[in-house]
């Protein structure tokens, strides 16, 4: 970049011509007013050099000459033509099309609701957009013409509906509800069931990919981590078998349906539809549209995480339209004009809770991410992880009467190391979290301060611990092979864990395991629901089918407090419950007056007074905008461009 700036280029060789030579010095100026003002006017220079060169070398304006003469005749055409490629090679590499200006980009709100609004699609038409909002806590399916302020609520469903997709003519929208493939009129009126088992159920929504097929006839779909493709109106589907096998998450039809992108296991495909060899793109990402045509995409999410990005599936390059601080869910508007997008980023806030009243107020909030706090057996100050954009995670320690809070845990710079979860010893003097990269966690033991880092257990999940109360033993829930399991160990460096049980495979990311204050239970997630085992493993039951978010012993270990959230559409969506060990009597003591956008709850730390606990909460603040006036794809390069003219 210096020599760019402040040296001379090589000569070129003394057989170039000299117009062609000074096309080439004039565009290797340093300063920019003695370059060419546009790629017209370099083109139009060419064009005249290629004219002239043509009319001397025409066949009727040669004379007879030697063969000495004609060789350094050649020679001297070959050295033109060979510059005339290098002047327009370096007019390529140096005079390339300005980037998008950002200035013309505008940006229309679609919907702002305060509920999260997620996966915009398209009408044919390119007048409406559809997408899923939620209603006292389930998913349902809107329209809104993208010119009018009114939104139109197409479904009434007791399950959540996601994928929402327009039938070509317009008059249908397409989703999935409990993993069944549903329709409803573009106007409203009665859902109807079009094909079952299109997606993998969940305990609270279905996921997987589907697709309809140009012609209106054709889905495709993802079953038993296969995918399918099966007729609108009946008949037994049939396995695309070039697919690769997977957790599908994304099925994407071109216009012209030749082309049929897909994600499997978090990374891009793409393959010539029925029966092409499929290409991986190497490009993990959330959703994808097509561009009118059959070549380009828009990505957005995964490893273009916060862009919005056009990807050529022919050489697999891509070109950032926008690059903001939010999460995208993106689709392209039929004229290739327009994108429709969801964006938000993650909140998680630390709140405190009242017992049994269920009175909220939020102690760490503002935005960012805070979660997974924990009292300190002195009740002064809690830990908590935190995240920052940029950054790994890591634990804070916040004192709630002076007001302020001190890292404790750092990741070592440059390691990409986690380091969250914390969980205080019973005595105070050490807390236990888990570290390390994505998918390698290690359980391990840090002193009050933060130092003296002591892993115990490898492949754990990320915020499943607790000790024993009496400091002796650690439970946690291992992840080894993807097979999870309940196991104990000895808090010392060395030691061997004890394998109690099989945890629930669902149970990633968010699980919650607890000991009660008088040692005779753990609870953990299982298959039915919460269930308890003693510390030796030779008692086993189950305490609730409810799938609490979180929960936690009172501290006399007599019930089990944990937040629900109802998805029925009936009653509130966030309760807090209280379950009685011994009678196993399940009463709602209060509704949680969580904000809409709340998905997650994760963390129940009883303060040790017993009137209050911590928890923390994940908010997705999703909107649905429009974006306009941005570059679209050209089909060809600009040296393609230029010598097409």
């Amino acid at each position: 970049m210096a020599a760019i700036i402040r040296e001379d280029a090589e000569a070129l060789p003394a057989a170039v011509p000299a117009p062609l030579r000074w096309v080439i010095e004039r565009l290797l100026q340093k300063e920019p007013a003695e370059r060419y003002d546009s790629t017209n006017d370099l083109y139009r220079e060419l064009r005249q050099l290629r004219d002239r060169l043509s009319e001397t070398v025409s066949a009727s304006a040669i004379p007879a000459v030697s063969g000495e003469s004609k060789r350094h005749w050649l020679r001297g055409m070959g050295l033109l033509g060979a510059g005339l490629a290098l002047g327009l090679a370096v007019a390529a590499l140096l005079i390339r099309p300005a980037p998008a200006n950002l200035s013309s980009y505008k940006f229309t709100p679609v919907s702002r609701d305060e509920a999260t609004e997620t996966s915009p699609a398209w009408s044919p038409d390119g007048r409406s957009i559809a997408y899923i909002a939620g209603i006292q806590g389930v998913d349902q399916v809107f329209t809104k013409a993208i010119d009018s302020p009114e939104k139109s609520q197409l479904t009434h469903a007791a399950d959540t509906c996601t994928n929402p997709f327009w039938s070509p003519d317009g008059s249908t929208v397409y989703y999935i509800s409990h993993g069944d493939l549903w329709s409803v009129g573009a106007s409203g009126g009665m859902a109807e069931l079009v094909m079952e088992k299109v997606a993998t159920v969940a305990p609270t929504k279905a996921s997987g990919g589907v697709a309809l097929h140009p012609n209106g006839k054709t889905v495709v779909f993802q079953r038993d981590g296969k995918a399918w493709a099966g007729a609108l109106k009946g008949g037994p589907p049939q396995e695309l078998t070039r697919v690769p096998r997977g957790n599908v998450s994304v099925f994407a039809f071109s216009a012209d349906g030749s082309q049929l992108a897909t994600i499997v296991n978090q990374e891009l495909w793409i393959l010539t539809y029925p029966s092409g060899t499929p290409r991986d793109l190497h490009g993990a990402t959330t959703s994808v549209s097509w561009f009118p045509g059959n070549r380009y995409l828009l990505i957005s999410g995964g490893n273009f995480n916060n862009t919005l990005s056009v990807l050529d599936t022919t050489d697999g390059s891509n070109r950032v339209i926008y690059r903001g601080t939010d999460t995208f869910q993106a689709a392209v508007s039929p004229d290739g004009k327009k994108i429709a997008y969801a964006g938000g980023a993650a909140e998680w806030d630390i709140l405190e809770v009242s017992l049994p009243e269920g009175r909220v107020r939020t102690l760490v909030g503002g935005g960012g991410v805070s979660w997974k706090p924990d009292w300190a057996p002195s009740g002064t100050h809690f830990l908590y992880s935190t995240f920052v954009t940029g950054a790994v995670p890591g634990i804070e320690d916040r004192y709630v009467a002076e007001g302020f809070s001190r890292r404790v845990v750092n990741a070592p710079p440059g390691t990409n190391t986690y380091a969250e979860g914390p969980r205080w010893s019973p005595d105070g003097t050490r807390f236990l979290f888990s570290q390390g990269p994505v998918g390698r966690q290690q359980l391990t033991i840090a002193n009050a301060s933060g130092g003296n880092w002591t892993p115990i257990a490898n492949s754990v999940l990320a915020h499943s611990h607790v000790w024993s109360p009496d400091g002796q033993w650690v439970a946690f829930i291992s992840d080894p092979g993807g097979k999870q399991q309940l196991e104990t160990i000895k808090p010392a460096a060395g030691a061997t864990p004890i394998v109690l049980a099989k945890a629930a495979p669902l149970a990633v990311g968010y699980s919650t395991i607890e000991w009660s204050p008088t040692g005779e239970w753990i609870l953990y997630p299982s298959a039915e629901g919460v269930s308890m085992i003693s510390p030796d493993g030779s008692v086993v039951g189950k305490l609730t089918a409810l799938n609490f978010q979180t929960y936690a012993f009172s501290k006399d270990g007599k019930q089990v407090y944990g937040i629900y959230r109802n998805t029925t559409g009936q009653g509130p969506q966030w309760q807090l419950h209280s379950i009685d060990v011994k009678g196993e009597t399940d009463k709602m003591t209060a509704a949680l007056d969580f904000p809409v956008s709340t998905s997650a709850a994760i963390g129940f730390s009883i303060h040790p007074d017993g009137k209050r606990f911590l928890t923390s909460i994940a908010k997705w603040p999703y909107d649905i905008w429009m974006l306009e006036g941005f570059d679209p794809p050209r089909p060809k390069t600009w040296l393609e461009r230029l010598l097409s003219r």
